[in-house]
């Protein structure tokens, strides 16, 4: 017998939430709606969304929600194509009021940010500066750090500037026991501490620290030594290639782990000038010949639009008057 759905408007954890938390907390049936989705094509009806003020909302919400067993699910700008921000859970939106720009150190080429800062608007903040952060994707406008966080997303200059994980320093926020947190770049000494003490963020020390050890040989082997590789566990990230750092496992783990609530970050200079090719081919195989030697050159980023997309782009209303660009009628372009 089909056994139907509950009721999660009238649930008693809506009521103590909105009792206890000082952000927003939405179980109407409209806004489960709206966060059912993202850009992918999944949809799943999630239990309540939660709008945090601030770091103690989440200290008590990850507590509140352990106690009736219930699921957290952090989410960025919902831009995801593989439906990673939906799910039957209470999701997390730090976009409404944990978006804030906490520091910026232009000297040392760091900042300071909440999760739920955009990366379109952490950008201007940095442009006076003549920084910027480097991983850029495409939805910029509504991507949150946050959220490229979680998916350690790479964006198109990856071939330049790497992946999220590259730019993170340190991440702090809250583990699933409701303790806090702060995961950095561990000197030997500081690592040796970690193993001779008995709290919550030590025991991750060690068992992540005897994992590492133990399967060294085969993660380094086993693990592509690639620009864009995203899935799974950033394990070589502890120890293996390099320092200890335990906010690199974090980043691409899509909030399995922990959620972090505030991130220290890596900024790069701002090119002084700036140049587009536009590479036209008769063929999609020549454009594919063209990107080996394209990327000898070091560009910032390449990109490929094949015929496919092209016409789909004549066909819109919205993007065939910006084609202009393009000559006669090509198989392939690549973006340099």
């Amino acid at each position: 017998v089909a056994q139907s759905k509950p009721d999660y408007s009238t649930h008693p954890i809506a009521k103590r939430l909105r009792r206890e938390l000082a952000g927003d907390v939405r179980f109407d049936p409209m806004t489960r709606t709206l966060f059912s989705t993202d850009a992918s094509n999944y949809q799943i009806m999630p239990i309540g969304v939660v709008f945090p003020r601030h770091v103690e909302d989440i200290r008590r919400l990850v507590e509140i929600t352990a106690d009736h067993s219930l699921a957290l699910l952090p989410r960025g700008g919902g831009t995801s194509l593989a439906g990673q921000t939906v799910g039957e859970a209470i999701v997390i939106d730090f976009s409404k009021y944990m978006h804030q720009v906490l520091e910026v150190n232009a000297d040392e080429r760091w900042a300071r940010i909440q999760p739920g800062v955009v990366l379109d608007n952490f950008n201007s903040v940095l442009k006076p500066d003549g920084l910027m952060f480097g991983p850029e994707v495409s939805p910029s406008s509504q991507a949150t750090l946050g959220g490229m966080i979680g998916n350690n997303s790479c964006g198109s200059r990856s071939i330049e500037y790497g992946k999220m994980v590259d730019h993170v320093i340190e991440l702090s926020g809250t583990l699933a026991n409701g303790e806090s947190f702060n995961f950095g770049t561990l000197s030997k000494s500081d690592l040796a501490q970690h193993l001779e003490k008995e709290d919550a963020v030590s025991r991750i020390v060690q068992t992540v620290n005897a994992i590492a050890q133990a399967h060294e040989t085969e993660v380094d082997r086993r693990f592509p030594k690639i620009l864009r590789r995203v899935a799974g566990y950033n394990l070589d990230e502890c120890g293996i290639r390099d320092q200890f750092n335990l906010a690199g496992l974090l980043v691409g783990s899509e909030g399995t782990l922990a959620i972090h609530t505030e991130a220290r970050v890596r900024l790069v200079p701002r090119p002084v000038h700036s140049v587009l090719g536009i590479c036209h081919f008769d063929t999609f195989a020549a454009s594919m010949a063209a990107s080996a030697p394209i990327v000898e050159l070091k560009p910032q980023a390449i990109e490929l639009s094949d015929k496919l997309l092209l016409d789909l782009a004549y066909e819109s209303p919205l993007y065939r008057d910006k084609l202009h660009f393009v000559s006669k009628q090509p198989q392939a372009l690549l973006m340099v």
